[in-house]
């Protein structure tokens, strides 16, 4: 579980550096279960 956690990390630290228009296209959906999933321990 620890390499899907870390997974879900780099995903969400790559997305951080989309500017805010391309950010934006992304479901909220998929963002939101991305930061609920690199909390599992």
């Amino acid at each position: 579980m620890k390499d899907r956690r870390n997974v879900y990390i780099k995903v969400l630290t790559i997305l951080q550096d989309l500017n805010e228009e391309e950010y934006k296209k992304i479901p909220k959906e998929i963002i939101k279960t991305l930061e609920n999933n690199r909390n599992i321990r």
